[in-house]
């Protein structure tokens, strides 16, 4: 590039440095290798102070085009780094809101895994609290103020929530509530949760669909700074939403969960 701008230099037989490089002088100057052809235009420098106009607007022309020349690395790093963000899977965890037996939030969320494993753009796992058997939080430091977690338990729960980018919790309504098991699993941690999306799939054996529990769950999230988006599900009657495959029958299931993502995704 350089040797480009001194041969075109030599056949102008330059002999002042143009207003058009001055006026680019604070850009020139952020770039090393613009840098050395400033200092070199500089030294050319000789006593006549007329240019031909063809000279200057030629020269302005070359100019113009040298950002994009001497900066190619630059915005190549940047197209690279565009590249890897936009190939980046979001890191989507599935949490079960119960743990009895004979339950149901694991025949839902396996279905709304299967929906979304056909989804190029993510890595979806599911967090049973079964396999966790979280303790009652009865730590003197709450969490919000905790700086190292010394239950071991607590911290294979912890490093699973950090590794999310959004979560989807599978919420029964138990006498229009949602379950304790699942208010002590948030609970157990702050800032793990903080600035992460959250949407919520609530299922009921009657007509609500989960409504309240959904509610409720909506408040707490806000408390632990968590961003609760505005699309949720809801499944009635869950004991007549599978057919014989154990795939969730209500047609408009896998549009609902696929437009929740979406928005998981953006905020």
């Amino acid at each position: 590039m350089l040797t480009i701008f001194l041969a075109f230099l030599k056949i102008l037989k330059l002999k002042q440095i143009p207003y058009a490089l001055l006026r680019h002088k604070s850009k020139l100057e952020k770039n090393n290798l613009a840098a050395k052809l400033y200092e070199t235009i500089i030294t050319t420098k000789k006593k006549s102070l007329m240019f031909s106009f063809k000279k200057i607007s030629l020269f302005s022309l070359m100019l113009s085009l040298m950002p994009s020349a001497c900066c190619g690395s630059k915005n190549t790093a940047n197209n690279n780094n565009n590249a890897v963000n936009s190939t980046k899977k979001t890191q989507l965890k599935i949490i079960l809101g119960s743990t009895r037996k004979g339950r149901t939030s694991d025949k839902i969320g396996n279905a709304l895994k299967q929906i979304a494993d056909k989804r190029s753009d993510l890595n979806t796992e599911i967090l049973d609290l079964n396999e966790f058997n979280l303790p009652f939080l009865n730590d003197e430091t709450p969490p919000a103020s905790r700086k190292t977690i010394t239950d071991p338990v607590v911290k294979k729960w912890a490093d699973k929530i950090a590794q999310a980018d959004a979560f989807i919790i599978v919420v029964p309504e138990y006498n229009s509530g949602y379950p304790g098991v699942l208010k002590n699993a948030l609970d157990s941690l702050y800032q793990e949760w903080n600035n992460k999306p959250v949407a919520f799939v609530g299922f009921s054996g009657g007509p609500s669909g989960g409504a309240n529990a959904i509610a409720q769950l909506h408040e707490v999230a806000l408390a632990l700074q968590m961003k609760p988006i505005e699309i949720v599900i809801k499944v009635p009657t869950a004991w007549k939403a599978f057919d014989e495959k154990r795939n969730l029958v209500h047609p408009s299931i896998a549009s609902d969960l696929n437009r929740m993502i979406d928005q998981l995704k953006k905020s």
